[in-house]
């Protein structure tokens, strides 16, 4: 991932797949993003105020610039790479940015979008706020449900037709059922929120959930990864 620069360019990491990881293909079987293979019926999607549904169409289909409706060939040609794993050992855990948003959130169900113009797909994670510790503005709260946007997924057509775009095999991504401590970065226009980095937690230790935690890991450069969750509330609280 890119701590330090722009959340938006580390969007792009994020949600993209990988070719390699570590010198191995990712299978699709075990892949993170798996789910994302699950078409939503286009007819499905959950009704929202055209103008919030606007805005989050216009952000995302800024990130590619396509100048046609996807189909289901044009869409497999949109590629991207997981990300670099270069050395920043000396950055913080978790990046700094203006605005930060840091929540432990469990992710319920998703839907996936067809832009306005198809232009783009982009996933809706359905997330319960399940503790603080920045909590931006409009300031969240616990118990609070909240939508955390991907781009990439797959739809279904009223004609039975599917579109996949974006989902390619990435050994990490969020995952329904999931507990994540997230870093997130909102988009007050579209009422969305992006994932900048997120640790997975749901084993009840925190586990690395991007290249970058994975690097820190191995180079024992992370504070935070290894801790029991209990632990990692504590140390969070107390700062």
């Amino acid at each position: 991932m890119f701590p330090g620069l722009r959340p938006v360019s580390n969007l792009i990491h994020f949600l993209a797949f990988p070719i390699l990881v570590c010198g191995q293909l990712v299978p699709l079987s075990s892949a993170a993003n798996a789910w994302m293979k699950f078409p939503t019926p286009v007819s499905a999607s959950t009704s929202i105020p055209t103008a919030t549904r606007h805005a989050r169409d216009v952000f995302f289909e800024s990130l590619f610039n396509l100048q046609k409706p996807l189909t289901p060939e044009t869409a497999a040609d949109v590629q991207s790479a997981e990300g670099s794993t270069y050395n920043d050992q000396n950055t913080p855990d978790i990046p700094s940015y203006p605005n930060r948003i840091l929540i432990i959130g469990q992710i319920g169900s998703h839907e996936s979008i067809l832009s306005t113009s198809q232009r783009v797909i982009y996933s809706e994670l359905a997330t319960t706020v399940e503790r603080v510790f920045e909590g931006g503005s409009p300031k969240l709260i616990s118990g609070q449900r909240i939508v955390v946007s991907l781009v990439g997924g797959t739809v279904e057509l009223p004609d039975g037709k599917t579109i996949s775009f974006l989902t390619q095999p990435k050994s990490f991504s969020l995952e329904r059922d999931h507990t994540y401590l997230l870093a997130l970065e909102y988009h007050s226009s579209g009422n969305f929120y992006l994932p900048v980095e997120s640790w997975d937690l749901s084993t009840g230790i925190v586990r690395a959930n991007s290249n970058r935690g994975v690097q820190r890991s191995t180079h024992h450069t992370s504070t935070l990864i290894g801790l029991t969750k209990d632990q990692l509330i504590s140390k969070l609280a107390s700062h």
